[in-house]
């Protein structure tokens, strides 16, 4: 995807969903075809605005054509959900995405729970490969670890805790009549709330 500094909407230029937090501007959705070693072969063009699954099945279609023995489709992800996931496994396609492990997800807790050390990549990466599931269901994880941004979370996470321990001492020490709304607001919010559940 690739946005334009202009505000002037075309049939391709459109406005739609931006990572980069820029959806006032117009974009393009763009698809790459490359080979094992990375030699681009085709490509694809989208209006800013179009679904992922649009893409995916126009992108698998015009593949299709190839005879391709393997094709394995790689995306960020913004296209994990669970119907884009199935529509690319039909007739045996494959597929790899980068994303977050979330706390609380089933496959998470699956594949964080797996045993196994970690093998050093780079001075400050580190990665594992695992197994989840059987037969057709089976799935194969690589769990990568960056230290820096581990750490990074983990000053985050201790300044969210120690935010809520200081609203927790505020509510307690007035043990007034909205000693209950205070606590309700806390575990309501939208970063505290996750936290203060743990």
């Amino acid at each position: 995807m690739t946005y334009f500094e202009t505000e002037e909407l075309t049939e391709l230029k459109q406005r739609g969903y931006s990572k980069d937090k820029r959806s006032d501007l117009p974009q393009v959705v763009i698809g790459l075809a490359v080979t094992r070693e990375g030699i681009p072969v085709k490509h694809w063009v989208f209006p800013g605005n179009t679904a992922d699954m649009t893409t995916i099945e126009q992108v698998k279609q015009d593949l299709m054509g190839w005879r391709l023995s393997r094709c394995i489709f790689v995306h960020d992800a913004g296209m994990t959900s669970q119907a884009n996931l199935q529509y690319l496994q039909r007739g045996g396609g494959h597929y790899i995405v980068g994303r977050k492990l979330k706390s609380g997800e089933r496959e998470a807790e699956a594949a964080l729970s797996q045993k196994g050390p970690y093998t050093k990549i780079r001075e400050n990466l580190c990665a594992k490969e695992i197994m989840l599931g059987d037969g057709e269901k089976r799935t194969r994880l690589v769990l990568v670890k960056n230290v820096e941004e581990e750490e990074r979370a983990n000053t985050v996470r201790q300044s969210i805790i120690d935010a809520i321990k200081q609203r927790l001492d505020h509510v307690n020490r007035r043990r007034s009549s909205s000693h209950t709304k205070e606590v309700c607001e806390l575990k309501s919010h939208p970063v505290y709330g996750a936290i203060s559940k743990n």
